[in-house]
């Protein structure tokens, strides 16, 4: 698994998708979905990420945490679609991505494979040099994801 120089590190969930990329020209944002239902949340959610996926340089490669093995009935088939749906989005950008599993991605950043948030963010708060207190958990894990995923292809 190569990765490319550049990073946009990519944090999922049912309800957001959280954006950031390395480099000289950093971006960050969330995508947010206040949907009730499902379908709703999920269809937000897509129409975000493709103006996201749109936006961005292609010259860089997408670093997505993998939907977790042990997720509930309920919850796990949602996050399932959101990946890949965003993967879709990704192929036929033809925007180059990997997923990455959460602990392997702690792991290779030093941390324990079953870190929590807190360690993440105090990670992220040594590690990100445009850090702010206001960034949200989805942020912090998002730029940890890429921030490994530049370490797998050697990217800084």
């Amino acid at each position: 698994m190569t990765v490319a120089m550049g990073w946009t590190g990519v944090d999922l969930s049912t309800h957001k998708i959280a954006f950031v990329r390395s480099g000289d020209d950093p971006y960050m944002c969330e995508v947010i979905s206040k949907g009730k239902l499902a379908e709703d949340r999920f269809e937000e959610l897509m129409r975000g990420a493709f103006q996201v996926i749109q936006d961005l340089s292609r010259s860089n490669t997408f670093v997505i945490e993998d939907v977790p093995f042990m997720m509930s009935r309920i919850g796990g088939p949602k996050l399932v679609q959101v990946l890949g749906g965003l993967r879709g989005m990704c192929l036929a950008a033809g925007v180059p991505h990997v997923v990455v599993a959460g602990r392997d991605w702690k792991r290779g950043l030093g941390l324990s494979g079953n870190a929590g948030k807190p360690v993440i963010r105090e990670w992220v708060r040594e590690n990100a040099l445009l850090y702010r207190d206001t960034w949200s958990q989805d942020l912090c894990d998002a730029f940890a994801i890429g921030a490994y995923g530049g370490w797998l292809g050697g990217a800084t």
